[in-house]
Order: structure tokens, then C-alpha cells, then sequence
């Protein structure tokens, strides 16, 4: 996060340097050069590093900014059927995909975000997000066993594995069908090819 520095400065200068970045980290992925993104915020080198610790610590900056709500995952829906579960975790899917699509720099910065924690560029800056999607991918599991919509005949620990590589996987594939013209067939794909993983045997 920046440092106390960085509050002080007057509000139009955080927000050029946050904007900067957010467009460059959008565009270009975590690997932009951090020498180019901040010339381009007009500062020199140092003055960044008067604000920032590297260019992890303002990505890092940037995604609280820009996609804070979604690194806190909310308490799931109670469903009551199989059927209302299933239904349910498509209309979440289809809706978060559906507001990618009308903010493209949210994408990216969503892309960019899956490429550097897959590649370990973040440490564990992300633990704490990482454990709590978990708790909440947990939760949602117990519910669809209840209901009989999961499966119920792995090891809790491997099925919820499975889910968060399934999920990783839906999702990094989604984000490279926005512009496909068929939104929601993508959607469906990737949802019943989870579904068919998932679903009570």
C-alpha cells in the first residue's frame, strides 16, 4: 500500500498517478515497465519511490482502488434446490461478466491481476484475499452438498481445490471472449464445463 506520504499529496496528483497507472496496468500487464509508467505520470524516479515502495506496491494500489468490492467475496446466496443453486451461480457469473464487458480497463486490470499471482509476482500480498475466496468457495460447496447439487464423493480439501483451479481457469478464459460477440454462449460453456465437474453424482 502507499505510504503516508502519498495522502498528503493534493488530491489531482493522486489521482494522475492513479489513473496513469490504472490504464497502463489495464493495457499492458503487470510486466509495463515501470520506468515508462512513470514517465508517464510525469514524475521523476524518485518521487515515485517517494510514494510507492516498487511497482508491486502501486499495483497492488491500483486494484484495491479499482476492483476492491470484488476481492471481498460476499456471503453466498441461500438457495433452497438443486435447481435454484445451479441457477444462482450462473446469474452471478453471467452478471460479473456482463459488467467486464462494459468496463474494459476492469478486465484488464482483472487479466493482469490473474498473470502475476499465477507467475508469483505478487509474494504473498494476496493471502489474505486467497484465504478468504476460499472460506467463501467452502461455504458455498457445504450449501450445494446439502442441497444435493455437489458432489459428495471427494475429500472436501481436493473438491474445493478443484473448484478454485476450475474457477481460475473459467474466468482467465471468459476474460478472452468479451469482444466474441457471443457472451453468454462463452458463459454457458465455461459454466457447464464447471457444472459438470461439480455436480452431485
Amino acid at each position: 500500500m502507499p505510504r503516508p506520504r502519498f495522502a498528503r499529496l493534493d488530491p489531482e496528483q493522486q489521482e494522475n498517478i492513479l489513473s496513469v497507472a490504472t490504464e497502463a496496468f489495464a493495457a499492458e500487464g503487470f510486466g509495463v515497465s515501470y520506468n515508462e509508467l512513470i514517465a508517464r505520470t510525469g514524475l521523476s524516479k524518485g518521487s515515485m519511490y517517494y510514494y510507492f515502495d516498487d511497482k508491486r506496491d502501486l499495483f497492488l494500489t491500483v486494484i484495491e482502488r479499482s476492483m476492491g468490492q470484488l476481492l471481498i467475496a460476499p456471503e453466498p446466496p441461500d438457495w433452497g434446490s438443486a435447481d435454484e443453486f445451479w441457477a444462482g451461480l450462473r446469474g452471478l457469473y453471467n452478471t460479473l461478466m456482463a459488467a467486464f464487458q462494459l468496463q474494459p480497463e476492469a478486465a484488464g486490470l482483472s487479466r493482469a491481476l490473474i498473470d502475476a499471482r499465477r507467475t508469483g509476482q505478487l509474494g504473498d500480498e494476496l493471502v489474505a484475499w486467497e484465504e478468504r475466496l476460499g472460506a467463501w468457495m467452502g461455504g458455498l460447496l457445504v450449501q450445494g452438498q446439502r442441497l444435493g447439487a455437489v458432489r459428495s464423493d471427494l475429500p472436501p480439501d481436493l473438491l474445493l481445490a478443484g473448484a478454485m483451479a476450475l474457477g481460475e481457469a473459467a474466468d482467465t478464459w471468459l476474460l478472452t471472449q468479451l469482444d466474441s460477440g457471443d457472451l453468454n454462449g462463452a458463459v454457458d460453456l465455461a459454466f457447464e464445463f464447471m457444472k459438470g465437474s461439480l455436480e452431485a453424482r
